[in-house]
């Protein structure tokens, strides 16, 4: 716990023994944040000159990055926050992914039916929207770890919406954007020199 305080990480009534005790919500709470803490000084140097990125950074960039889609062809909003309801479709990530990497999102195997949960404090009545949601998350989580997205996050916490985890994932998909992006840098140079 040492540690995550140097890390100016909030584990607020959280302990040392929590964690030996295999307290599950300290631990996820604990990986969220690491993760975070990841995203954003790899963002800050990929991106940023260094410069702290902040979580309205990610939001903007996500929002502009799906603006990037033809508006008769989007099926995602733009989103207002990491709590926004449309994003427990899952489909927004998949929408990222499709501008990220174009060609990779296989649409025959998207649910682009699912609606939006309505209720995020009940379980979902209906099994076979859940059952779409659970597979569209799972979907756009594997695009992204095939990437090299280092998510420690579960579909189901992004289907609930759990904050910390959506921010990890969109932090992670921004990550891949601009590792592509130098990736592509670095091909264009080595092509003017070839």
């Amino acid at each position: 716990m040492d540690a995550a305080t140097g890390l100016n990480l909030k584990m607020v009534n959280a302990g040392g023994q929590d964690l030996h005790d295999g307290n599950q919500k300290i631990i996820h709470s604990l990986l969220w944040q690491v993760m975070r803490y990841q995203a954003m000084k790899t963002l800050s140097s990929l991106s940023f000159d260094g410069r702290q990125v902040e979580e309205k950074d990610i939001l903007d960039w996500c929002n502009q990055t799906l603006l990037q889609i033809d508006p008769s062809a989007r099926r995602s909003e733009l989103i207002q926050g990491f709590k926004d309801r449309h994003l427990t479709t899952c489909i927004f990530y998949i929408e990222l992914l499709k501008v990220i990497l174009p060609g990779a999102v296989k649409d025959d195997i998207v649910f682009w039916d699912v609606v939006p949960l309505q209720d995020l404090r009940k379980r979902e009545d209906d099994e076979e929207m859940y059952r779409k949601r659970l597979a569209n998350a799972k979907y756009a989580m594997t695009l992204a770890r095939r990437e090299g997205a280092e998510l420690f996050v579960l579909p189901e916490d992004l289907i609930a919406l759990e904050t910390k985890a959506v921010l990890s994932v969109m932090a992670a998909l921004m990550t891949v954007s601009y590792q592509e992006k130098q990736v592509q840098r670095k091909q264009g140079k080595k092509d003017v020199f070839s």
